[in-house]
């Protein structure tokens, strides 16, 4: 991970970057997921898949299952993980987020 983008992380956390975020940018934060069949899952999730998420699953309110950038699982968890993911690209980058939004018919409202 490059300083500058650390420095901006430890920013964004407040000097506490969390232990599952492995390296990030300004359209990519790449995590490491619970352990899988005792195997440790790396995922990126992207600027696109957070926005794909927000038009697609975060409005299935029937569902108890939701999938962010092929991570897939119980909603609660998913969900933080996308608005987690959606306030770091606010933050790191506001009109890649408004580009990749407006390219999936949503109007960003920040």
């Amino acid at each position: 991970m490059k300083a500058a983008l650390k420095k901006l992380l430890d920013e964004f956390y407040g000097n506490e970057i969390p232990g599952y975020i492995l390296d990030a940018g300004k359209t990519f934060l790449k995590i490491k997921t619970d352990e899988v069949d005792a195997i440790l899952q790396e995922a990126e999730i992207t600027i696109r898949d957070v926005v794909i998420y927000y038009v697609r699953d975060a409005k299935d309110i029937y569902s108890g299952c939701r999938t962010l950038a092929r991570i897939t699982g119980d909603w609660r968890p998913i969900d933080q993980l996308a608005q987690e993911c959606l306030e770091w690209f606010k933050f790191i980058n506001p009109d890649g987020l408004r580009r990749e939004g407006l390219k999936l018919g949503l109007k960003p409202k920040f």
